[in-house]
């Protein structure tokens, strides 16, 4: 049986699709970035990680204002109420790849969701100062 070298996480909401111009949008996460992940940001427990499809398909997703092929998606946990930021990549090929994902500070994250980054319909609850 050989082993995927990337797992599956979802499918980007259709304005976040159009705007990364790729089709239908959907997102993978490396055997690499998820090494990056568990070394780089020890903080995320794996069951985090799992939760990553849920993140993809409820966070609020931002404009990269440096690289136009990226973008930002917030999330808090329900449960812990903790604030994650994972950053998604759109390739040549059409696929788009979970680059990181790490815990914020709800300081930064309210300093990263400008309104006119927005991505999303809704309004992310940091970025009201709630």
């Amino acid at each position: 049986m050989r082993r995927r070298p990337h797992l599956y996480v979802g499918e980007l909401p259709r304005p976040v699709a159009t705007y990364l111009d790729v089709n239908p949008g959907l997102v993978y996460l490396g055997r690499e970035e998820f090494h990056h992940i568990a070394s780089k940001h020890t903080e995320v427990r794996q069951e985090e990680v799992q939760h990553l499809f849920l993140m993809i398909k409820h966070g609020f997703y931002f404009k990269d204002p440096n690289r136009r092929n990226c973008t930002t998606v917030f999330w808090t946990m329900p449960d812990t109420k903790k604030p994650f930021l994972v950053g998604l990549k759109a390739a040549n090929s059409g696929e788009v790849w979970v680059q990181t994902m790490y815990r914020i500070t709800v300081k930064k994250a309210e300093r990263k969701m400008r309104p006119e980054l927005s991505l999303s319909k809704d309004e992310h609850p940091l970025a009201r100062g709630c």
